[in-house]
């Protein structure tokens, strides 16, 4: 009788295919979980430096907030030490604001614009260190307007420039105004004014202006006398008058701007006196030669 032969099975060892499956799997699960912890400690970390930086340069923007400064540049050389001071006075009270501030460089020009010395505010504008730039178009001074006992600056457009003067034979004055004079930083309008710095354009580069030191409009338009000359150029001489007649572009039956210029330019240049030494003279009349008044 034949035996029965037993079947051998195979248990799974730690070498089988099964075993190295399972092994290789942990492995890549391990290798997943460690990439995984190793990402979110990476955002958590840069999360809190992020957070650290940005907490250390705002309390280095809180430390600067009292120290803000401004650079005030393009100020003409004639108004330095004037202009660009009264700038500053007027935009202390608001370096005291956060420098971050929203709108701040905004409010800064607006206070800017209300300065009688400028003319346009070119911007503001904002720079590490707590510094703000004001950069401007600045109002020149351009004649000394005379109203009711007073001295006043105004530019070639007539707007009054902040300050009350006293008379410098440095500056061509207008004398006679009727209107009294404005606000600062409004314009003094008027036909006499008008016709003041039209004068005053035509005779400052003229090689004889050190010689006239006012441009009178007191009767400007015959306003107090219809037959007195309207216009006149007060000299340096003591007394001394230039009946100039009527206002440029008014002239009727008498000499043209340049017709006058030119008597002007040859008494100077013959004579070394724009009035030929006399005390008072009249170029309104004849085209070649003056008249010598009383």
């Amino acid at each position: 009788m034949a035996r029965k032969q037993k079947r051998k099975t195979k248990k799974h060892t730690g070498d089988s295919w099964w075993s190295r499956i399972n092994s290789e799997l942990r492995r890549r699960i391990a290798l997943r979980g460690m990439i995984v912890l190793l990402t979110i400690s990476t955002v958590v970390a840069a999360g809190w430096a992020i957070s650290s930086l940005e907490d250390r340069v705002e309390r280095r923007l809180e430390g600067d907030f009292s120290k803000s400064t401004l650079s005030i540049v393009n100020v003409p050389e004639s108004l330095a030490g004037i202009a660009d001071e009264q700038v500053h006075e007027t935009l202390r009270p608001l370096l005291l604001r956060p420098w971050l501030e929203e709108g701040l460089c905004q409010t800064m020009a607006q206070e800017v614009a209300s300065v009688g010395w400028v003319r346009r505010v070119k911007h503001v504008r904002r720079f590490p260190g707590a510094v703000f730039e004001v950069d401007c178009h600045y109002r020149i001074p351009f004649a000394l307007a005379h109203s009711r006992g007073e001295y006043y600056l105004i530019d070639r457009e007539g707007i009054r420039l902040p300050g009350v003067y006293e008379r410098h034979d440095g500056w061509m004055v207008i004398e006679g105004l009727s209107a009294p004079a404005p606000e600062v930083g409004a314009g003094w309008f008027g036909e006499d004014v008008t016709a003041g710095l039209t004068m005053v354009s035509l005779l400052r580069d003229q090689p004889f202006i050190s010689q006239i030191r006012a441009v009178q409009v007191l009767n400007f338009d015959g306003r107090q006398n219809p037959h007195q000359t309207h216009i006149e150029l007060l000299t340096d001489r003591p007394g001394g008058r230039v009946r100039w007649g009527s206002a440029p572009g008014q002239e009727l039956e008498e000499n043209s701007v340049e017709q006058k210029l030119t008597i002007l330019r040859r008494l100077y240049e013959d004579t070394g006196r724009v009035d030929a030494s006399n005390t008072v003279i009249d170029i309104s009349v004849y085209p070649d030669r003056y008249i010598v008044g009383q």
